[in-house]
């Protein structure tokens, strides 16, 4: 019996779905419908089973999935054998599901990862007994993300004997173009209110002159806000500063200064500035910390100029 024309077309569309690439049907390339209707009946059932995207369907069918379907009576499939059991034992390929063959080595997990970055930039920095040994350690230091971005480090500018240390925030374009802390507006503002008090960052007596320092080393890509982890790993060598320096005095600038440093507090800036606290250096001193108005936010604001001032005069003369 000749095939009509919807069944001739009906297996055209199975010649054609074995040309692409489709396994289960390879065996009836060469199939007439006039051989057995019930065979080509059940080869759709089991091309629907295995999930190829031209069976009759209202939505697609995971062809990775593995299925038992009916046995085939073709003998193409063993009883009991799923789709795929059966498309393997022909001997052709075929993608099997995720499950089955990846086997990704275990990969580090970000915790893990920055946990050993930490690691090493602690025991670098415990390492240097003097702060110009603390700068090269962080020259050298390549753990830290932000280095690939940031124009320059910077660590810190002054006299290495200063009495007084001074730590701000972060570097900006210009701190990041020149490779030295406040040396923008800031930084201007900063140095004069320094020399009214009678300080300075050039001179060179101990007892005037001051290290100015910051608690990130590396300006991040458009000025945005460090992450906690890129602070994280900045905070062995800040400390190993101030254990190193071993100042009279630390003036905090800003609220990320005052974070990092006095971790117990709560409090925003606003409430910090005009008190008293302590931080703990690595050998168990004691050091006075006054935190204080960031200068950019002075240039924000010029009426709380004076209470910077005060905060000043506080931290020099009036605790010691």
């Amino acid at each position: 019996m000749e095939n009509t024309l919807a069944e001739t077309a009906f297996l055209k569309n199975m010649c054609d779905l074995a040309d692409c690439g489709s396994d289960i049907i390879l065996n009836f390339q060469g199939a007439s419908l006039t051989d057995d209707r019930v065979i080509l009946s059940d080869l759709l059932q089991n091309i629907n089973a295995f999930g190829s995207d031209i069976a009759e369907r209202d939505s697609r069918i995971n062809r990775y999935k593995t299925v038992a379907p009916k046995n085939f009576r073709g003998g193409f499939f063993e009883a009991g054998a799923s789709p795929a059991q059966g498309v393997r034992a022909s001997g052709r390929h075929i993608p099997q599901s995720h499950s089955e063959t990846r086997q990704d080595a275990p990969q580090p997990s970000k915790e893990n990862a920055f946990s050993e970055l930490l690691k090493s930039a602690t025991q670098s920095a415990a390492n240097c007994d003097t702060p110009e040994a603390l700068s090269q350690a962080v020259q050298d230091f390549t753990g830290h993300p932000l280095k690939k971005t940031a124009r320059n480090t910077v660590f810190y500018a002054g006299h290495t004997k200063a009495e007084t240390l001074i730590v701000g925030e972060g570097p900006g374009a210009e701190e990041d173009k020149r490779g030295s802390p406040f040396v923008g507006l800031s930084g201007k503002l900063l140095d004069a209110a320094l020399e009214a008090a009678g300080f300075s960052r050039h001179s060179d007596i101990p007892t005037a002159s001051v290290l100015i320092t910051n608690v990130l080393f590396y300006r991040p890509p458009g000025n945005r806000k460090p992450t906690a982890e890129e602070t994280a790993l900045c905070e062995p060598f800040l400390r190993r500063l101030i254990t190193t320096l071993a100042p009279k005095r630390l003036i905090l600038l800003g609220g990320a200064a005052a974070r990092v440093l006095l971790p117990d507090e709560k409090d925003g800036i606003m409430r910090l500035r005009g008190r008293k606290f302590f931080v703990s250096a690595q050998d168990g001193r004691q050091i006075p910390c006054f935190p204080a108005l960031h200068p950019a936010y002075l240039l924000r604001t010029p009426v709380a100029k004076k209470l910077f001032w005060f905060d000043l005069l506080r931290a020099f003369y009036g605790e010691s």
